[in-house]
C-alpha cells in the first residue's frame, strides 16, 4: 500500500486521549472490509493468539470477503509483528486494505486480546480506556523543590522542576531563632506563590481530570491553602510521599487517586439513580 494521509503509524507512545475517535468513528462502510487488533505487549504477548485467532478467521470467511480480508491481513502483519518499543505495554491496529488505511498506536497500558473485522473501526474497548484513563496533572514538592508531571495513560511526562536553596538564602549567623524562621517561612512562602505563578501558566492543566499534590512535610498543605478557589477545585487530592518516589510509583499513586475519585462519582450517582426509582420519589401530577 502507498503511503496516503490516512496511513500512519507512531512509533512512540501514544496516550490515548490523543486518538482521534470520532474520525475513527466516522470510517463506515457497506461491507465487511475493516480490521481491528487490540494486543498486549511486553507484560505479556498476544501476538500468538492473534494470529491464530486470524487464521481461523480466514478459514470461516465468506468467499466475497476472503480477498479483502487477505489484502488486509497481510497488510498488517508488519505492524503486528514489530518488535514493541521502550515504555509499549499495549497496541491498537486499524486496517483496511480496500480502502488504504493503516493505522498503528503503541499505548503504555495492557489491552485484552481482540479481533474484529466488520464495517467500521470496533471502538468500544478504546472508548473505555479514554474512561479509564483520563489525563491529570502530579505535583510533587516539599519545602524547597517542586517537580510538576503530566501522567497520561500511565505515560509520565516531567513539565517543569524548580527550587530554592534556603540553606544559602539564609545563614543563620547571628540571628535570633524567631527572625531566622521568620525569614525562612517567607522565603518558603514565596516559593510556593512562585509554584502557583507556574501552574497558572500550564495549558495542559486545562485539560486535565484534576491535579493531584503529594510530597513530605507541611509545604503540600500550606500550597494547597494558597491556592486561588479556580485552582484549588481541581486538587483531586494531597498524599504524604517522598521526593524521592520513583516514576512507576508516582503513576500508581496517581492512577489510584484519579480513578478513586471516578469510582466515588459513579458510586454516587448509582445511589441518586436508586433512590429516585424508589416508589416514594414517584411523583403523581394530576391531568
Amino acid at each position: 500500500m502507498e503511503p496516503d494521509a490516512k496511513a500512519k503509524d507512531k512509533e512512540s507512545i501514544v496516550p490515548v486521549s490523543e486518538i482521534d475517535l470520532h474520525a475513527l468513528a466516522e470510517e463506515k462502510g457497506e461491507v465487511d472490509d475493516f480490521l481491528t487488533i487490540y494486543l498486549t505487549v511486553n507484560i505479556r504477548d498476544d501476538r500468538p493468539h492473534i494470529a491464530s485467532r486470524l487464521k481461523t478467521m480466514a478459514k470461516a470467511m465468506p468467499y466475497e470477503l476472503e480477498e479483502a480480508f487477505s489484502k488486509t491481513q497481510t497488510m498488517a502483519k508488519s505492524a503486528l509483528t514489530a518488535v514493541p518499543i521502550k515504555g509499549e505495554r499495549g497496541r491498537i491496529i486499524f486496517a483496511s486494505e480496500p480502502r488504504a488505511i493503516m493505522q498503528v498506536y503503541r499505548l503504555g497500558v495492557e489491552l485484552d486480546p481482540l479481533v474484529v473485522w466488520d464495517r467500521s473501526p470496533f471502538l468500544l474497548p478504546l472508548a473505555r480506556l479514554r474512561d479509564d484513563y483520563q489525563d491529570y496533572g502530579l505535583l510533587l514538592l516539599d519545602s524547597q523543590e517542586a517537580r510538576l508531571f503530566f501522567i497520561r495513560s500511565d505515560f509520565l511526562q516531567e513539565k517543569k522542576k524548580v527550587s530554592i536553596d534556603l540553606m544559602n538564602k539564609h545563614k543563620k549567623g547571628g540571628w535570633s531563632q524567631m527572625r531566622y524562621n521568620r525569614l525562612r517561612m517567607g522565603s518558603i512562602k514565596s516559593f510556593l506563590s512562585q509554584v502557583i505563578d507556574d501552574l497558572q501558566k500550564w495549558e495542559d492543566l486545562s485539560k486535565a481530570k484534576g491535579l493531584v499534590v503529594a510530597g513530605p512535610g507541611e509545604a503540600k498543605g500550606q500550597f494547597v491553602e494558597m491556592l486561588p478557589p479556580d485552582l484549588k477545585r481541581m486538587v483531586l487530592d494531597v498524599a504524604s510521599i517522598s521526593m524521592e518516589t520513583s516514576a512507576g510509583d508516582l503513576v500508581k499513586l496517581g492512577d489510584e487517586i484519579a480513578r478513586g475519585d471516578r469510582a466515588m462519582e459513579k458510586a454516587m450517582a448509582e445511589k441518586l439513580k436508586d433512590r429516585v426509582l424508589k416508589p416514594e420519589f414517584i411523583r403523581y401530577h394530576p391531568l
